[in-house]
């Protein structure tokens, strides 16, 4: 029976298995017909990029100056465009030939179209409101799969105020709020409704990274990376992965490669042989899961993605170089890169190029250790070197800040060609964004994007006159051809708001060009005379040929061919110009070293909105490094003022010298805001502004008028604290201004309502206005009641639906007008110096110059009550002025002697120090 058994369940165990087998073989495809085999996958492709819309036609221009920038500049020539590219130029006359267009441009100067590879407009658009913000996609450290052009908004009005500007070319890019932002992609200025119509055809797309603060930052209490440690792992755990992701399609790739060779190699057999080969093949294999963060990370370790990193430091910089080297990679160009100076050698070696800015410093502390000769430094040291904007209104002036940055080389003893300088805008650019072969210079075969200038552009004055993409004159100054915004259709009533160029007739800037800055040794103090110099007065009056004479730090007499003596110490101004000080109306100076660190930052008193009380000059911080930066600028006098709130409290006078606590003058003005954004503050609604307002003058004069019953303690019962009160009441008393910022046209109407309901009340109220955007439509109003405006002449962009009236020529509207305007460089850091930039662009966008230089001079002081003893050049004032080598108000002329009551300032600052030990 045992045997039986056992045979019984060996029987039953083989069967089993022999079932088991017979199944397997048919699943195998033993009696069974194979399936066909699969084709090989078709990935999902981007569609292409649209074809170039070009101007078939052909335009001749003449007689204009040519800055080729891949070759010497043509002093006067030709150049033919066609078919949207360059045809042809050459010097002097052109051949004959037929043309659709003839166009003498005699006197101007023709360039490539600028281009500038640091941009987020479109998507940070303007007006910059909370539905707009689609820069940074904050939910992950590591955010590179998404694409810029798809938040950009094509119908930004910053556009087209940079396209009238000159800009051809940009490349916007995410935010640098992430490690990997995401990818940035490159636009061509002419208007489009999509992105992907802008979309520079052919132009690789480039990987936003970033390095520093704000990563950590940002990521610092949702889960890191919260040091900068972290920040290097993430991005080696990311290109780790991507590495590896890598290696998994370099597989597919090669499976799929043999894969067709064996179909190939049976493509010749009959059809029935052939199928069952087929067959015997299999499937196409199947490629890896595409992940859109690691396609980006791969694409830029296959060489297809250009890789741009916002870095600041020069070891974070080096860090950076050290992970391409490791994951073989190339960056292409570090952006910001405040330090680079520091390892200009390193980054020549490496080819990496530099785009940084002229003069932003400061805003944090890896911004710190900065210095406006960095990219001097770094074009010194053969670095691929450009200036870029961050910026919707810098983007503006990019002409301008390579020219500051020329003169701060020329500082150091550094000097730059007009080709090497003018490359920084256009060719080099070009390179950052690999379109060198197609833009950037003026090349034959290259696109026909073109800037005609009005005079050169490195001059404050020079003004795009005509502008071309793809031959296409998509910007015409005379002509009105103006692209705006949709958003702007039915809401701007204007559309440039330019007036005619009020420069003086001489273009000095190829002079400027080939001047080097004298080195000054021998200091000149109290007593000493200046020969045959040319004053440029406060009132704006040119007197050439004059000797001033000072003794004991004040000026004793001004007069031509003054008598000297063997003893006297002379200084020969033949060729210079002497202004007064400059005068900074508006500024944080003082109250503010580095503007992310509370510690060194007093600008307002948080959670409050009604501070009278607040003295600033207690918070001044004397010894900050931006005083001897600024006074090297040209800067003398300011008014620092707090900010923030309905009445954020006293501000205060000084002079830049190197005691600068010694001459303070306290409480000489008090600063306050009636804008539509401080509304949050009054329940979110801006009629509570003004009402407040109101209400607080009526119980200050009831203050006032009861102070005996208060300090009796029978009067309690007040709304606003007593202190607050009591330190208003100089303002209604008249003995100090009271400015207000104030923008739109109602926001401005109501300040008009106040005031003349204050001179109803008797109230001898000394207004103001701050800002003034859209002030130009209430300059009669604002003449008749003796109001002055204090305006920042470069900075007309539309921030805000209370700057939709903007104009360029805001300063030559309100003076045309008779109000008195002072001219400012306010904005959300300080720095005073670019006052000079404001007055240029103001004269040209018609302002006259002597105009200008009151507004930065006389007219400051005049407004705040100090007229009498600042900003004059005048017999028995303190010998306070500066001489210059040129024209003041042009960014390459060198302040190269300034005086504080007879003393001669030493010139040299921090920056400088800097520059000098990496040098």
């Amino acid at each position: 029976m045992k045997n039986l058994s056992f045979n019984l369940i060996f029987l039953s165990f083989f069967l089993s298995v022999f079932c088991l087998s017979c199944t397997k073989q048919a699943d195998l495809g033993f009696g069974q017909e194979k399936p066909t085999p699969l084709k090989e996958v078709q990935l999902p492709l981007d569609p292409p990029d649209e074809k170039r819309d070009i101007n078939q036609s052909s335009i001749l221009y003449t007689d204009a100056r040519l800055i080729l920038v891949s070759a010497p500049s043509i002093e006067k020539g030709w150049i033919l465009i066609k078919d949207g590219n360059i045809v042809d130029f050459g010097e002097g006359e052109p051949p004959k030939m037929e043309v659709d267009q003839r166009i003498s441009a005699a006197g101007k100067v023709i360039t490539p179209g600028i281009i500038d590879t640091h941009s987020h407009m479109g998507v940070y658009p303007h007006p910059g409101v909370r539905a707009h913000s689609d820069g940074n996609e904050m939910v992950s450290p590591n955010t590179a799969g998404v694409w810029a052009e798809n938040g950009f908004w094509p119908q930004d009005p910053s556009l087209w105020r940079a396209l009238s500007s000159g800009i051809t070319t940009i490349q916007v890019l995410p935010g640098s709020a992430n490690l990997f932002g995401g990818r940035s992609f490159t636009a061509k200025m002419r208007p489009r409704i999509s992105a992907r119509e802008m979309r520079f055809e052919g132009a690789p797309q480039g990987l936003k990274m970033a390095c520093g603060e704000n990563p950590k930052r940002v990521y610092g209490e949702k889960g890191g990376p919260s040091t900068r440690m972290g920040n290097v792992a993430g991005y080696n755990r990311a290109y780790q992965e991507a590495f590896e992701y890598h290696q998994s399609w370099l597989k597919y790739e090669r499976d799929l490669k043999h894969w067709k060779k064996r179909r190939s190699e049976i493509e010749d057999t009959d059809q029935e042989s052939r199928l069952e080969a087929f067959k015997d093949i299999g499937d196409a294999p199947v490629p890896p899961k595409v992940d859109a963060k690691l396609e980006t990370l791969r694409s830029v370790l296959k060489g297809d993605i250009l890789v741009h990193i916002h870095c600041y430091r020069a070891d974070e910089m080096s860090l950076m170089l050290d992970l391409a080297k490791k994951y073989g990679f190339n960056i292409r160009s570090f952006h910001h890169a405040i330090e680079a100076y520091k390892m200009a050698d390193k980054l020549a070696e490496h080819g990496t190029g530099v785009s940084t800015w002229a003069d932003w410093w400061g805003f944090k502390m890896e911004a710190y250790d900065a210095t406006s000769a960095n990219a001097a430094i770094t074009e010194k040291y053969g670095v691929k070197t450009i200036i870029h904007s961050d910026s919707a209104e810098d983007i503006r002036h990019l002409n301008h800040e390579v020219a500051k940055v020329l003169k701060s080389g020329k500082d150091l003893g550094i000097e730059i060609t007009e080709v090497k300088a003018m490359a920084w805008i256009t060719l080099n650019a070009a390179w950052a964004l690999g379109i060198e072969d197609k833009v950037g210079s003026l090349d034959k075969g290259k696109h026909a994007d073109l800037v005609i200038w009005d005079r050169h552009p490195l001059s404050i004055y020079a003004k795009p006159e005509q502008v071309l993409i793809d031959g296409h004159i998509v910007f015409d100054r005379e002509k009105k051809i103006v692209p705006t915004s949709d958003f702007e259709v039915g809401n701007r009533k204007i559309g440039l708001g330019s007036r005619s160029n009020k420069a003086p007739s001489k273009d000095q800037t190829l002079e400027l060009l080939k001047l080097k800055h004298d080195k000054i040794e021998d200091y000149k103090n109290n007593d000493f005379i200046i020969k045959n110099v040319t004053l440029l007065n406060s009132n704006g009056e040119k007197i050439e040929n004059r000797d001033i004479k000072v003794s004991k730090g004040k000026i004793l007499n001004i007069s031509k061919n003054l008598k000297t003596k063997k003893k006297d110490s002379i200084i020969d101004g033949t060729g210079k110009i002497l202004t007064p000080g400059l005068f900074e109306a508006a500024s944080y100076l003082g109250l503010m070293e580095v503007a992310s660190v509370h510690s060194t930052r007093n600008i307002n008193i948080n959670g409050s909105s009604i501070t009278p009380s607040l003295e600033a000059h207690f918070s001044f911080y004397s010894q900050t490094t931006r005083i001897p930066i600024e006074r090297a600028g040209g800067v003398i006098y300011t008014m620092a003022i707090p900010s923030g709130g309905l009445l954020a409290g006293k501000g205060f006078f000084f002079k830049l010298t190197d005691n600068p606590s010694n001459n303070v003058l306290p409480n000489r003005v008090m600063y306050g805001s009636v804008s539509s954004h401080i509304k949050e503050s009054f329940g979110d609604h801006y009629s509570q502004v003004w009402q407040t307002l109101y209400n607080f003058i009526t119980e200050s004069r009831f203050l006032k008028k009861n102070i005996s019953q208060y300090n009796k303690g029978s009067l309690r019962n007040l709304k606003f604290p007593a202190d607050e009160l009591i330190a208003f009441e100089p303002v209604l008393e008249g003995k100090i201004p009271l400015i207000l910022s104030a923008d739109s046209y109602d926001e401005i109407s109501n300040l008009i309502q106040f005031a003349r309901s204050m001179k109803k009340r008797k109230i001898p109220l000394k207004l103001i206005l701050f800002g003034g955007t859209e002030s130009w439509m209430l300059a009669s109003e604002l003449k008749s009641l003796d109001i002055p405006v204090i305006l920042n002449a470069t900075n007309q962009t539309v921030y805000s639906f209370s700057h939709i009236q903007n104009r360029d020529d805001l300063a030559a509207a309100l003076s045309e007008k008779g109000v008195k305007i002072a001219l400012t460089a306010h904005e959300w850091s300080t720095y005073p110096q670019r006052i000079r930039q404001s007055a240029g662009m103001a004269v040209a966008n018609g302002l006259p110059y002597e105009k200008a230089i009151q507004a930065i001079t006389s007219a400051p002081a005049n407004i705040y009550g100090l007229e009498n003893e600042y900003a004059k050049l005048k017999k028995g004032q303190p010998a306070t002025f500066i001489l210059w080598n040129a024209d003041p108000l042009e960014p390459m002329a060198n302040p190269e002697r300034i005086w504080i009551e007879g003393n001669q300032l030493d010139l040299n600052h921090r920056q400088q120090k800097l520059a000098k030990k990496y040098l």
